[in-house]
């Protein structure tokens, strides 16, 4: 790859910005680093090429199937949430372009050093390209993550509460007088919250008058600037109904559901018995490192840590390297190829008709 796609230039460093320069090189370091203190410790571990191959090719074939179909609509999932925020702020564009715009941000993110930024301008000049302001183009790129991560959180409490069920049930049954106290306080405290969120940003004014933090951002462009957009997207959340709110969360909950099941099919694919507790404990880990940034997708560490984990549980070597390679190969390195021909008919599409003609069909 020998350009950088549309809407890397709008995250790039200005001219004679010296800030900026080392964090790659240090990423890549770290990243580096960290991939061979886990190599280190478990090469023992590490089988051969030989058992390796071995291991694929005794894999099912449904299995396989079904990994890499549960990826493609996990993602798909994550464009259906884009795109009912982007409806909810009444931006016009049919699933089919939201769809050609996830998948290639998401090739840009798991191939290009500082991939999940660039992606980021690249999904932002698409989306104001197409009748999005930039103020609601940010708006639903952040909203967007935010549910994301609050899918994730989500599942990670529900998991927390099936694992531990009987002792909480029991907990509950024996001070129920407590339990229901709680809950009518925790009650009345988040309505009484939200009232006051409420209140509080209706005395906002929407079109400025914002003194304290325009001398804030004067005196801190970058963290002003933040806190600005941040002001922004919470006045311009509130346009949006519950039943987006609702339909959002769930699509966001969806994907990481999705991606687990494509996990837990790359798994059978090889006879790795893994429970549902299991799973859910290892999955919720290997995202939360995930969220570190030191490479693109998380190539190498990942696909290390996910190792360890499988061999944990007590999967075989080859079989547990096999299913960390078809997990990948379905959640990170196929999306490369997929996301940059999706984008390259993304450009040609445009370049025939134009951004703005006829988008609602494309």
């Amino acid at each position: 790859m020998t350009s950088i796609p549309v809407g890397a230039e709008d995250l790039a460093p200005a001219p004679g910005d010296k800030r900026r320069w080392w964090r790659t090189p240090l990423r890549i370091g770290a990243a580096v680093g960290l991939a061979a203190v886990v190599v280190s410790l478990s090469w023992d571990r590490l089988p051969s090429p030989t058992q390796i191959a071995e291991a694929l090719a005794s894999a099912h074939l449904g299995w396989v199937v079904a990994a890499v179909g549960l990826q493609l609509l996990s993602t798909g999932m994550f464009a259906r949430q884009q795109h009912r925020l982007l409806s909810a702020f009444g931006v016009r564009l049919s699933v089919l372009r939201v769809g050609a715009i996830t998948y290639s941000s998401t090739a840009i993110a798991n191939s290009l050093p500082a991939g999940a930024a660039v992606s980021a301008g690249w999904s932002l000049r698409q989306f104001r390209a197409r009748g999005a302001s930039s103020s609601t183009a940010v708006t639903v790129t952040l909203l967007s993550g935010v549910l994301s991560i609050v899918g994730l959180l989500l599942l990670g409490l529900i998991n927390l509460v099936v694992a531990s069920w009987t002792r909480l049930s029991t907990a509950l049954t024996d001070h129920l007088g407590w339990t229901v106290g709680i809950g009518v306080v925790a009650t009345v405290a988040m309505v009484l919250l939200v009232r006051f969120l409420r209140e509080r940003a209706d005395r906002v004014p929407a079109g400025g008058g914002t003194p304290r933090l325009d001398r804030y951002e004067a005196a801190h462009p970058r963290l002003g600037a933040a806190a600005r957009q941040t002001q922004t997207t919470v006045q311009q959340a509130r346009r949006v109904s519950w039943t987006d709110w609702v339909l959002a969360l769930g699509l966001a909950s969806g994907k990481w559901v999705l991606d687990a099941a494509c996990l837990y099919a790359a798994c059978r694919a090889f006879d790795i018995d893994i429970s549902a507790l299991q799973l859910a404990a290892l999955y919720l880990g290997i995202q939360l490192l995930r969220q570190i940034p030191l490479t693109p997708g998380g190539i190498g560490v990942i696909e290390v840590a996910l190792l360890a984990g499988l061999v944990a549980i007590g999967a075989p070597n080859a079989a547990a390297t096999a299913a960390v390679l078809l997990y990948r190969l379905a959640s990170a390195w196929l999306m490369i190829p997929l996301g940059y021909l999706v984008m390259a008919g993304l450009t040609g599409w445009d370049r025939r008709h134009g951004p703005h003609e006829a988008f609602a069909e494309f």
